[in-house]
């Protein structure tokens, strides 16, 4: 038996109930025009969220009435019953595989993209790939707005009037905003509900099933109908691409933005055969002896990256958090500081044993960030939010409280650096209340507290988030040589810091900030910013960290895992005497396929580049041409 709900909008009848799952109805309804429509009605406990799901509404209304959305008609609530209520367009109807048409009244089931997966089986490839782009354009325009579906799956895709829609509003509603029904198993990504990348990976997931027939869980394996199908060769594989990245467990291997997987599915649906490795270099090395090779040997760069394998297979372990600053050259011992409620784990590794050692603490009320003072032997954890301080002993591990001062602000998150005039600790940037900072903090030690430090610029870099889940979307804070000039480089922010606003002249939006790409140098003796690479001047594929290096006087930054130019780790080098662009240095041989970054550092004595990898731990050395 179901239960219908108490609470049924005036001049609306009921024909017949179509579904009912999660604390909602869906009716096969006439409205007060005599006219069949869909009516759903939907319960929320909590009297936020459903003011909030009610505003969502407007927005959608005006969406749905020209993009591939089913269109919303009229919406209310009632406020007693906890209830809301929308008119909907009709979708097709399966009995007849066709609109709906009043005499299909008692056989009308609504047709979905799961129900045509069953009834019919598997789609083509191009037909898939029709079906993405449009689905695809329309998450773009829900971003646009800073909305997000957040149940992106067949059943909530349907056809209306031949055309393939999303539909099923009802855990939609901006980022960061509640929802109590969290996303559906097997099309939520293993990082959780962050909101463009959930609409994404599901997506991503849904038109895996439409094209293979086979269960979101046995992503992302392949039929042979798809690969012996005729038109693998052409679009097939190309497909296959994008849905792989699309769908990828590993955030730092995803498709970031509904705006990039709409082109990537675009760039697909245009037949190309696949070309070998060999075969490109062979084209290319052709094509450059005819035309462009006089301009191509004279545009190398200086220097080659020589990559060496150090001796651990693989690098990582659970929680591992590291910054510019964590290895102590000196008694070559790397650190890694992390906590939460639970716990604080200060984590060791011994760089000329490998071994690897974990020590327990106290928790933290709020995530940390470390630094390694250079005064002393010494982690400095940072707490976010509070901003207490405490320090561990490197030596003995034993851990002491610096100050205990609480600052109470939820944007106090950023990157930690470490201020030789001043000797100390301080933190740029932040995040809180879906908007952004550029605000620098100092701890001063005669006073035992955080004070605001006073810019003497009159530019600044843009507001902008310190962490985004993985390391390619961080801000990332590191010293040059005499740690008194610091560079800053990319992260998402805008320029007022306001989550969700746009600017026409700028791209990579995901619906909250810009990836920015951009280099500034902090020069701590003047308190002076100095840009060096405006926002989105340069944007490189597969960003994973930087750091600057000594011995060519550069921004080194290391890019990876971007499908789209290759499939090595490759890096560039930004020269801080000009004012060009980074310059990709070739590799002495073919590498690895990055998927995990940790700390990038430099060796002082060899100042060699240490890549701490999930596949691994390399030495590079920039070798001169």
């Amino acid at each position: 038996m179901i239960l219908e709900p108490a609470f049924f909008p005036e001049g609306y009848s009921r024909v017949r109930i179509v579904s009912e799952r999660h604390g909602s109805w869906v009716f096969l309804a006439t409205n007060p025009a005599s006219g069949f429509c869909c009516l759903k009605v939907q319960r929320l406990a909590n009297p936020e969220a459903l003011n909030a799901l009610y505003e969502t509404r407007r927005t959608l209304a005006m969406l749905s009435d020209g993009g591939p959305f089913i269109p919303i008609r009229q919406w209310g609530l009632d406020v007693a019953s906890s209830l809301l209520w929308e008119e909907l367009e009709l979708a097709d109807n399966l009995v007849t595989n066709a609109a709906f048409v009043s005499p299909d009244v008692q056989e009308y089931t609504p047709l979905t993209l799961a129900t045509r997966i069953r009834e019919s089986g598997p789609a083509s490839t191009i037909q898939v790939l029709d079906w993405g782009i449009q689905l695809a354009g329309g998450l773009v325009k829900l971003h646009c707005e800073n909305l997000f579906h957040r149940d992106v799956k067949p059943a909530n895709v349907l056809f209306y009037r031949g055309v393939c829609v999303l539909a099923d509003y009802g855990s939609t509603g901006k980022s960061g905003s509640s929802i109590e029904f969290p996303g559906t198993e097997g099309f939520v990504p293993p990082d959780g509900m962050g909101s463009p990348a959930l609409d994404v990976f599901a997506l991503g997931r849904t038109l895996y099933e439409a094209w293979t027939g086979l269960d979101c869980f046995q992503f992302p394996s392949l039929p042979n109908e798809v690969l012996e199908a005729n038109d693998w060769e052409t679009l097939g594989w190309q497909l296959n691409q994008v849905l792989t990245r699309a769908s990828e467990n590993r955030p730092s291997h995803r498709i970031p933005t509904a705006d990039q997987l709409l082109a990537e599915l675009k760039e697909a649906r245009v037949p190309r055969k696949r070309i070998s490795r060999r075969t490109a270099i062979t084209g290319v090395a052709g094509i450059l002896a005819a035309s462009v090779a006089t301009y191509y040997w004279r545009s190398l760069p200086p220097y080659k990256a020589v990559w060496r394998r150090l001796p651990p297979k693989r690098f990582g372990y659970e929680n591992w958090v590291g910054n510019c600053l964590t290895c102590n050259w000196k008694t070559r011992k790397f650190y890694s500081l992390s906590g939460d409620t639970k716990g604080t784990v200060l984590q060791v590794v011994d760089l000329n044993t490998w071994r690897h050692s974990e020590y327990a603490f106290p928790p933290a009320l709020y995530s940390l960030c470390s630094l390694l003072s250079v005064s002393q032997d010494e982690v400095f954890e940072v707490e976010r939010v509070t901003g207490r301080i405490a320090a561990y002993n490197l030596e003995s591990q034993l851990r002491r409280s610096v100050s205990d001062q609480n600052l109470g602000l939820n944007d106090f998150f950023g990157r930690p650096y470490f201020n030789p005039i001043t000797k100390s600790i301080g933190m740029f940037g932040g995040y809180g209340d879906y908007h952004t900072s550029n605000r620098r903090y100092e701890f001063k030690w005669g006073s035992d507290r955080w004070e605001l430090v006073a810019e003497a610029s009159k530019t600044l870099p843009w507001p902008r988030k310190e962490w985004e889940g993985k390391q390619n979307a961080v801000a990332q804070l590191f010293p040059q040589a005499d740690m008194t000039r610091w560079i800053l480089f990319g992260g998402l922010g805008n320029s007022s810091g306001i989550q969700g606003e746009k600017d026409p002249d700028l791209v990579e939006y995901d619906g909250r900030f810009y990836r920015l790409y951009d280099i500034w140098e902090l020069d701590l003796k003047n308190n002076a910013w100095h840009q060096l690479l405006p926002v989105q001047k340069w944007m490189p594929k597969g960003v994973k960290s930087a750091v600057f290096h000594p011995g060519t006087d550069s921004v080194a930054i290391l890019c990876a895992s971007d499908t789209t130019i290759t499939q090595e780790a490759r890096f560039y080098l930004k020269h801080l005497g000009d004012t060009g662009m980074p310059i990709r240095i070739p590799n002495s041989h073919p590498t690895f396929d990055g998927f995990e970054i940790f700390p990038l550092l430099v060796e002082p004595e060899s100042q060699d580049l240490w890549v701490f990898a999930g596949e691994g731990v390399f030495a590079v050395t920039m070798q001169r041409l």
